[in-house]
Parts: C-alpha cells; sequence; structure tokens
C-alpha cells in the first residue's frame, strides 16, 4: 500500500472498517477469504459515508467465483484474484 501511496490500517468488521475509513483513506481493501466479508455491505457503508467516499476493492480465490462475482456486483472499483494481488500489488492499488 505504501510504495502505491496509500496507508494501511486493518479492520476485522465493518464498524472498525467504517471508523477507519472515516479518517479519509483513498482506498478500502477487502480480503474475500475472510469468511466475514461482504462486499454487499461494505458498499453500503461506504455509500453512507460523506463525499469523498473511498473507492473499495476486492481480492480472494481464483477458484471462489461466486464471491468474486459478487464483489463487482456489489461495485468494487476492481476485483482481483489472489494471485494477482499479492504478485503486484502497488501496480494493483495504483490502477484504481
Amino acid at each position: 500500500a505504501k510504495l502505491a501511496g496509500h496507508t494501511a490500517a486493518m479492520a476485522l468488521n465493518l464498524d472498525q472498517m467504517v471508523s477507519r475509513a472515516a479518517t479519509a483513506p483513498s482506498l478500502v481493501v477487502i480480503d474475500l477469504a475472510f469468511p466475514l466479508a461482504d462486499p454487499q455491505a461494505v458498499a453500503a457503508k461506504l455509500a453512507e459515508m460523506p463525499e469523498p467516499r473511498p473507492k473499495f476493492v476486492a481480492f480472494g480465490p481464483h477458484v471462489d467465483t461466486t464471491r468474486l462475482a459478487a464483489a463487482r456486483a456489489a461495485g468494487c472499483a476492481a476485483v482481483f484474484t489472489r494471485g494477482q494481488f499479492l504478485l503486484n500489488m502497488p501496480a494493483a492499488i495504483a490502477s484504481v
């Protein structure tokens, strides 16, 4: 994240995400392998925030096509497989 000009902070639930996103980050990253990751809920919470809202991206296992598709449908700025994201994280983040 630092290489792409972002500051990273971890959140394990929606309340933490909202609290940390309120400090004006430009990007929220969702790990779809985390069982509680819900791109629809994240999109709804971000939509409640004042402008400028952070963009959000998601990544997950390439075999989990259902969750990757759900992230796209939720309005993620970009959705990556885990391999795409981890192998080239700075470029992946910079692309949104």
